[in-house]
């Protein structure tokens, strides 16, 4: 009896213990990434307009169906400028913002890839993201500038 225990409790550490193999081949550790599964920060020659923006957050055009659908952030205040349904053609992407006291954006630009294989090479992408920006004041364009984003996954 005491062998039959000690052969099982044997047989049950080598199970525990053993790797699990991965149903993906070697190499492939992640699904592929998104831009939209991260954050756009502008790159550090924006324009002077634009130096103020924390970050944009933009959910995937084709799968969000109601807001919301991301916003703006700005490094003085942490406003944040609620996107309306951004577009998406292909590569070109689009938004709007909600007006904050008076204040809004536009932003028309391409992403020269939306999908990438892993997180790191989405993140070592010097630029993700290029477009005009646009900022509104009661209806009137006070600054406009080409503005190039970077990506980082948050928390």
């Amino acid at each position: 009896m005491r062998t039959t225990t000690l052969v099982l409790a044997g047989v049950i550490s080598v199970v525990l213990v053993a790797p699990v193999q991965s149903a993906k081949p070697s190499g492939m550790l992640f699904d592929k990434v998104s831009v939209f599964d991260g954050y756009f920060v502008p790159a550090s020659d924006a324009p002077a307009a634009f130096k103020d923006i924390n970050l944009i957050q933009v959910l995937n055009p084709s799968q969000a169906q109601s807001p919301p659908f991301g916003y703006l952030e700005l490094k003085t205040r942490k406003s944040k400028f609620s996107l309306l349904k951004p577009a998406l053609d292909g590569t070109n992407l689009s938004f709007k913002t909600r007006a904050v006291l008076g204040i809004s954006y536009e932003f028309s630009g391409t992403l020269p890839r939306i999908e990438y294989e892993n997180p790191d090479e989405l993140s070592r992408a010097d630029v993700v993201l290029s477009g005009t920006l646009k900022k509104i004041q009661a209806g009137k364009v006070i600054a406009e500038g080409k503005v190039a984003f970077s990506w980082f996954a948050g928390d």
